[in-house]
């Protein structure tokens, strides 16, 4: 597709530079479009009549409504485009923006719940969606190199260990939801309704601590349980899991230590507290050098979660399995998610790294619920992930608003303003949970898939597709956001309520832009994908 996109694409480009540039030497160009922001303007319409070019060219306009239709017929698919719709209709009341944390977390609240009612009393229920495309013949299997009896197990009924399975799921991600609900940060609109836990008091407490000190033993026991699930703990995942999670998450506890003993040095005297600046620089910049740099070039470089089984039945012959074959895609992926996790839980308070425990458990269970019930191919699965970053970019202690961006974060690694360390510090803190999501929405394809379903091209296209329904996602809220900060432009609370959400909205559709394109995609999905391929695809 690519050579298709790209000569329409230039060509419309010029066109439209030609024709903007031509209109403004004719008439006189306006005086709030400048040079540069006219060209701007020109290339981002040239880039948009081209696809559309290249893709009504392909495709006619019925087809792709017909196609619409079929995809919103789903029931997953009219809840995720009603969750979508909600969130978007927020910003038309500014009583509603200013709640939206609550709001969120009712919306992912409501889909566990929708999941929990499907286990437990839809146990006959077929598959709603298509994981391998919609019907399966015997003889002729799929064009995507499904087998037929693989294709066809798809859509029989869930026993009775998978609905308790997705039951469990469906509780974990319902409770965990709440518990997440209840780390808050008020906006001044709220008011007495509204109590605030994350402050300076409670993220230096002795409890908040002992939590945290708590975690660098539950979290890698909680991944660990997931992995068990499809026997992926094997080769790279004790050591990313056991040694390096746990060692960095140890780390952590140690320096948010030392930082709630400095604030609390007027009520705890103790001699050294003096000299701790450098040593806790020294700490943070080995964290994130190592979370950041070392991490990653060791997961390019690492084996994959499987193992060889060799089982004697006799004097001469062999039984051998693989271990973790189910899940060899996922497996490997998340571990580059748990990179990820490590370098953004440096830069949080004690509370945030607590609320980054919950969603890494509410993303796995998310994963299995959508694996479950055979979801893979729905919208609901990104939509679902996207509910999650925005409701933890809330208990992480932000707002859509300036006064909530934690700028003393920027001051971990240096004492000053240093380019890129305070952005990087910055940026990891307030975006933190829409970079995890942007990352872990090739999950929803690559969890629990065995490398002899989907052939390499199929895998991929799957992926940016699911990349591509959680853009699309961001854009419209991005897009909600714009039309009624437009609208309500004479509105008193326009610069405390609509514009930092607008421009909060731009910000993170341009993080989880970059993520998806660069991260995802670029650089983790095709060398992953690639690297399996060259060794089961022969």
């Amino acid at each position: 597709m690519v050579p298709e996109f790209v000569p329409g694409i230039i060509i419309m480009v010029l066109v439209t530079n030609l024709c903007f540039h031509g209109i403004f030497y004719v008439y006189q160009q306006p005086s709030f479009v400048d040079q540069f922001w006219g060209t701007l303007l020109a290339t981002a319409i040239g880039i948009i009549i081209g696809c559309y070019i290249t893709i009504f060219d392909r495709y006619n306009f019925i087809w792709i409504a017909m196609r619409l239709g079929e995809t919103l017929a789903d029931y997953w698919s009219r809840i995720a485009v009603m969750f979508m719709i909600i969130h978007a209709l927020l910003f038309t009341s500014n009583s509603f923006t200013i709640w939206e944390d609550r709001i969120v977390a009712f919306l992912l609240s409501t889909f566990g719940m929708l999941t929990l009612y499907e286990f437990v009393f839809l146990p006959k229920r077929q598959s709603t969606t298509a994981l391998l495309t919609a019907t399966i013949s015997e003889k002729e299997g799929t064009t995507s190199g499904v087998n037929p009896s693989t294709a066809n197990s798809n859509y029989l009924p869930l026993t009775r260990f998978a609905r308790l399975l997705g039951g469990y799921h469906s509780a974990v991600l319902i409770i965990f939801t709440r518990l997440a609900s209840m780390i808050t940060i008020c906006r001044e609109e709220q008011g007495e309704y509204c109590i605030p836990t994350f402050n300076n008091q409670n993220n230096s407490s002795w409890w908040v601590l002992g939590l945290c000190f708590l975690m660098i033993f539950i979290l890698p026991a909680c991944i660990t349980g997931y992995y068990n699930l499809t026997s992926s703990y094997q080769a790279a995942a004790p050591i990313w899991i056991n040694v390096f999670l746990k060692g960095i998450l140890g780390l952590n506890f140690v320096y948010w230590s030392l930082t709630s003993l400095e604030n609390n040095s007027a009520v705890i005297a103790i001699p050294f507290l003096r000299d701790v600046t450098i040593f806790k620089f020294t700490l943070a910049r080995i964290i994130a050098g190592f979370s950041l740099i070392a991490s990653n070039v060791g997961w390019l470089m690492g084996p994959l979660c499987i193992k060889l089984n060799i089982h004697n039945t006799d004097v001469k012959s062999h039984e051998a399995t693989i271990l973790g074959y189910t899940n060899i895609y996922g497996s490997e992926f998340f571990l580059l998610v748990i990179n990820v996790l490590m370098s953004i839980l440096l830069f949080n308070k004690p509370l945030a790294q607590l609320s980054y425990f919950l969603m890494c458990n509410q993303l796995l269970s998310i994963l299995e619920i959508i694996d479950l019930l055979k979801l893979k191919e729905n919208i609901i699965g990104p939509i679902a992930l996207g509910l999650l970053s925005y409701q933890h970019f809330f208990t992480t202690g932000h707002q859509a608003t300036i006064p909530s961006v934690q700028w003393d974060i920027g001051f971990m690694l240096s004492e000053k303003i240093t380019f890129p360390f305070t952005q990087i510090a910055i940026i990891l803190n307030t975006f933190g949970p829409h970079i995890l999501v942007s990352l872990s929405v090739a999950l929803l394809t690559l969890w629990s898939q065995p490398p002899d379903v989907l052939k390499p091209q199929t895998l991929l296209g799957r992926i940016v597709s699911n990349c591509g329904i959680l853009l699309t996602y961001n854009t419209i809220l991005c897009l909600s956001s714009f039309i009624w900060v437009t609208h309500f432009r004479r509105h008193l609370m326009v610069w405390k309520i609509f514009c930092p959400r607008f421009i909060f909205a731009s910000l993170s559709l341009i993080v989880t832009q970059l993520v998806v394109t660069f991260g995802t995609i670029a650089f983790a999905s095709g060398r992953l994908i690639k690297h399996i391929n060259d060794i089961f695809w022969k």
